[in-house]
């Protein structure tokens, strides 16, 4: 009965009259005849329903097609930056063959009062519609190696410590080059690799929609970005050579080419002055993120707690190649191919202070090396089957081999120091596929539906050879300690979406499941002379989850773009089969947000949500794994599950207005009546933690962001701070307590921006972290940053930038130097440049962290002074 009424909605939503289809095209010029290249065209209902959408190209031709279903008018608009839009009422009845053919003539328009300019003559930033348009050339300095480094500038635009853009606060989830997708969430590829040289025009487009079948169909609140290409008729790009002192070397090239339909992009770089890229390939907060499986991870870190500014001792070689093929009109492909190799190393002396009932101290001398690779392939297809339907397949493979070495001195509360080697290798891969189906049976109504398999395996080897280990009970006699783990996740789903929009009102209905199998292996061996011994089955592990979910969820959006309601209730009956036993139960997720307009660029935002917390399938392991060369640790030995309650509140105002001010405050809150709690202590000399369900966790937290730019002299001014608080249980040896952690961030920044002979920014950094028991403080963590830059143009293509930054972290001072000359030609020449690096020589810098069991104080090696040479070498149309 039940599977008979989810049918019959189903096909009440999709089972609908196909609509009548019209196809348009034809030539924007302007009053003198001359073509306008991408104008935009809009097709609408007389509501003001988007059916279609395009861009003209750069002879300035347009073609569109969209479905009217019942219509009888619509209106067909042109539109283009400093040139009043053009609006042609089409009376549908009178186009018997739906075929229409129709150029505009754009007129001048002094006033333009849809667009306004914070400078009117070539704007450095304008706004049309949905699409705020930035002029590259205009924020570019001769400093600038990346479009990244311009993106910064940009009001609006913020840019994280990891490379992830966002735009008035909202995070950037795919950057297109020319209207294509061409590295999804990867952008960092080309965002960090193009020459701004190469880009024309940055272009923030919001409530993007990827799929041309779903205009007028969905409400989206993505925001993309868009790089729009000076040169498109020919491979430009640039070659990058830099050779300095202590044999510093830093050899890159970038290209870009557009031939016969097939777009590319592609990189390569080689250096050892510290850019490692190590999250190329990642995003903040990345929702797609695979689950990794990794039980054990060892890596060199970064110590700097405010930025990448180019520390670590690495060797590096990193690549991509992405490319488009627009096969015909209806079939695209895309390929993607991505290499990073790291090779770092680290002196490190790590203090780490316990407190459990005794206060207990390890110290650490160690002489690290990693190498960690990444590799990725992607391919994908869009077939577009007909006017109404479209089937895409895409299809990744990664692999993640690493090897991790270390020397180590190790001492327990200040006894004879044990000599100790750690090794660890291990390859980490996976697999994500999907298909999909969109049929778009009316101008108003649309069926998705796809299916989706992701598997995941993951090897780990790890040995601790040393001393300390023979005189333990568990291992007595025992030289060393190898443990391995295997993991394996293989994941299956299929999922339905219906969705219907009438008028202002959006219907969406979802139906799917999705299965899940993984597997955990551990084995702990002691060696000894040779031979391995297991020590015993508390440090075995061998277990397999089994997991699968049936879904129904509705989801209702009002928008009259004043008002936008988002009404959601998803309910899902899951089944655990784990240790032996089978548990199933059910649970609704519910979701409410609203979004209110109170006036040009001011919005007011509301949000609740109800989401089930619960582990992954890898959380859940009863026995022991060895983590580190003193740590062992144990997962979940039950099934747990319980709900999160989420609020959150903002007040924005974002407007484009003869000087830019972008104003954002929010705060959020959660909580859950349950949370994990970790039970720590020490048992001859090794740190055991063991993990499992306790009482309630709560947070608290805001933002508040203030934005002002004065394009007189294009200073820019940020205030940045943000707060966060997060209660919750832990238990030092058998005492439970309630812990509190505060973390608080600030940032201030000044700057004149690039149009005086000396431009300067002033910048300050604040970050404080704390953990509190019961109201007394058990550690805290500080650190500042102050940065002043300063630019000075010396001659039309000369100039000089310096750029001192001081920072203190818990009281230990820190000054970075870094000064650079360069010679810009322009014009396609060979530009040059000399670098001076880290001049004060600091080769090292102590970093901190507290947790609610102790504070650890690492103090790592950094990459000292050097002066580099500069050469860059122009190809094609990178002028």
């Amino acid at each position: 009965m039940k599977s008979s009424l989810f049918l019959f909605c189903l096909l009440s939503i999709t089972g609908l009259a196909f609509g009548q289809q019209i196809k348009i095209s034809g030539k924007v010029r302007d009053a003198s005849g001359q073509v306008i290249p991408s104008a935009s065209v809009q097709l609408k209902t007389t509501d003001g329903q988007v059916l279609s959408f395009t861009s003209g190209n750069e002879e300035g031709s347009y073609q569109l097609e969209g479905e009217f279903g019942d219509q009888q008018s619509l209106y067909l608009i042109a539109a283009y930056i400093g040139l009043k839009r053009d609006t042609l009422k089409l009376n549908v009845t009178s186009i018997s063959t739906g075929v229409l053919q129709h150029d505009f003539k754009l007129q001048d328009d002094a006033i333009q009062l849809e667009t306004i300019h914070i400078r009117s003559e070539q704007p450095i930033v304008s706004s049309a519609n949905d699409t705020t348009k930035y002029n590259v050339a205009r924020l570019t300095t001769a400093d600038d190696r990346n479009i990244e480094s311009v993106i910064k500038k940009m009001p609006g635009m913020k840019v994280s410590n990891d490379g992830t853009i966002y735009f008035n606060q909202q995070r950037i989830t795919k950057v297109l080059l020319e209207g294509d997708d061409m590295t999804g969430e990867g952008y960092k590829t080309i965002t960090q690799n193009l020459k701004p040289q190469l880009v024309e025009e940055v272009q923030a487009i919001e409530n993007y929609v990827e799929d041309d079948l779903l205009n007028g169909v969905i409400s989206s609140e993505e925001v993309v970005l868009n790089l729009k290409i000076k040169d498109k008729k020919s491979i430009s790009g640039s070659i990058d050579a830099g050779y300095g002192s202590n044999d510093r070397n830093d050899l890159s090239g970038n290209f870009i080419s557009f031939y016969k339909g097939i777009k590319a992009f592609s990189f390569l770089n080689n250096n050892n002055i510290g850019k490692y890229q190590a999250d190329l390939l990642n995003l903040s907060n990345k929702s797609a993120a695979p689950q990794s499986g990794k039980l054990i991870n060892h890596a060199i870190e970064d110590t700097n707690p405010f930025d990448n500014n180019y520390f670590r001792l690495n060797k590096s070689l990193s690549g991509s190649l992405s490319a488009i093929d627009r096969v015909s009109k209806n079939l695209k492909l895309t390929l993607g191919l991505y290499g990073i190799r790291n090779k770092l190393y680290d002196e490190r002396n790590l203090l780490q202070r316990y407190y459990l009932q005794d206060t207990i101290v390890t110290e650490d001398l160690q002489n690290r090396r990693s190498n960690s690779k990444n590799y990725q392939l992607e391919f994908s297809a869009d077939q577009k089957l007909d006017a109404k339907s479209r089937l895409f397949a895409s299809f990744t493979y990664t692999t993640r081999p690493d090897v991790y070495h270390s020397n180590d001195l190790s001492m327990f509360n200040g006894l004879q120091a044990n000599e100790v080697l750690q090794q660890q290798s291990g390859d980490d891969r996976n697999i994500r596929s999907e298909l999909r189906y969109v049929l778009k049976s009316s101008a108003n109504t649309a069926l998705i539906a796809s299916a989706r398999y992701n598997s995941a395996a993951v090897r780990q080897n790890y040995t601790s050879q040393s001393d300390l280990y023979g005189s333990l009970p568990d291992f007595f006699g025992a030289q060393a300690l190898m443990q391995l783990a295997d993991t394996r996740l293989n994941q299956f789903g299929l999922d339905v979406q219906a969705l219907r929009k009438s008028t202002n009102h959006y219907f969406y209905l979802n139906a799917g499941a999705f299965s899940s199998i993984s597997k955990l292996e551990t084995r702990l061996y002691s060696l000894s002379g040779g031979v391995q011994n297991l020590p015993g089955d508390e440090y075995a592990n061998q277990n397999r989850v089994n997991n699968s979910e049936m879904y129904l969820g509705a989801k209702y959006i009002f928008d009259n773009k004043r008002i936008r309601l988002q009404l959601a209730l998803r309910g899902n009956l899951r089944n655990i089969e784990l240790y032996g036993r089978d548990s199933s139960y059910f649970y609704l997720q519910p979701s409410l947000n609203l979004k209110a307009r109170l006036g040009e660029g001011q919005e007011l935002i509301l949000g609740y949500q109800m989401q089930n917390t619960s582990p992954d399938n890898l959380s859940y392991y009863q026995n022991y794994v060895l983590t580190d060369l003193r740590n062992l640790s144990s997962g979940l030995s039950q099934l747990y599950y319980y709900n999160t309650q989420d609020v959150n509140i903002a007040y924005q105002n974002n407007t484009f207005s003869a000087h830019y001010l972008s104003f954002r405050i929010s705060g959020n809150a959660n909580y859950s009546p349950f949370g994990f709690i970790n039970t720590n202590f020490f048992d001859n000399a090794l740190y055991y933690t063991q993990r499992s369900l306790y009482k309630s966790i709560r947070s608290i937290g805001g933002n508040t962001v203030f934005q002002k730019f004065i394009p007189a002299l294009s200073i820019d001014a940020t205030v940045d701070f943000s707060l966060s608080k997060r209660r919750y249980y832990a238990s030092i040896g058998q005492e439970i307590n309630p812990y509190s952690n505060l973390t608080q961030n600030l940032l201030l920044k000044l700057g004149t921006g690039f149009k005086l002979p000396v431009n300067f920014t002033l910048q300050f950094s604040y970050l404080n972290e704390s953990v509190q028991q019961q109201n007394a403080a058990v550690g805290r963590n500080e650190a500042y940053k102050y940065s002043i830059a300063s630019r000075i143009k010396l001659g039309k293509s000369l100039s000089h930038v310096t750029v001192y930054d001081l920072y203190r972290i818990n009281r230990n001072d820190y000054h970075i130097l870094n000064t650079e000359f360069l010679y810009n030609p322009g014009n396609g020449k060979i530009s040059y440049g000399i670098s001076g690096k880290n001049l004060f020589n600091v080769n090292s810098l102590i970093n901190s962290s507290v947790s609610n069991v102790g504070e650890s104080r690492g103090t790592a090696s950094l990459l000292g002074r050097y002066i580099l040479l500069n050469v860059s070498v122009p190809i094609g149309g990178a002028n």
